[in-house]
């Protein structure tokens, strides 16, 4: 039961670290997030450029809450969604013959972009972590930091 119990502190900390780290290194780079957004060609001007302005702090707050403890489960409900956008996304993109950085964590600082296709199995294995914590964490069970 305890290896369970770490089992799943493990996944909840790795997701929120995840989530963390790509909100922090994309709040100072919110130009260049923006210009990844762009280049989905999904929204207007102006909602690619509230979306590098909001999505960022949304990951970062996430990710604290996760690693804390707090809200794990809202939390972890918030992160599959916006896992299951992302993915839908970057296949849009895929699928559209799109060649673009899709922007995931360190916006402007990739001189070889990672193909989309293997952003997408990365986010697979992320969307898993986000699933087994919502799954963990889910109405009526144990929802403390600790179980």
């Amino acid at each position: 039961m305890k290896t369970q119990v770490y089992f799943f502190l493990v996944v909840r900390l790795t997701l929120g670290a995840i989530f963390l780290v790509s909100g922090v290194w994309k709040i100072p780079n919110a130009m260049e997030f923006a210009h990844n957004v762009a280049g989905y060609q999904m929204l207007p001007h102006w909602a690619n450029i509230t979306v590098a302005a909001a999505l960022p702090w949304i990951e970062a707050f996430c990710g604290i809450l996760l690693i804390a403890g707090y809200r794990i489960r809202a939390c972890s409900f918030f992160t599959t969604v916006l896992m299951l956008f992302f993915m839908v996304a970057m296949a849009s993109a895929v699928f559209r013959g799109l060649e673009i950085d899709c922007g995931c964590f360190q916006p402007g600082k990739s001189l070889t972009p990672t193909p989309l296709w293997i952003s997408i199995l990365r986010d697979m294995g992320f969307l898993v972590l986000s699933l087994l914590t919502l799954w963990k964490h889910r109405r009526g069970e144990d929802t403390t930091a600790e179980g």
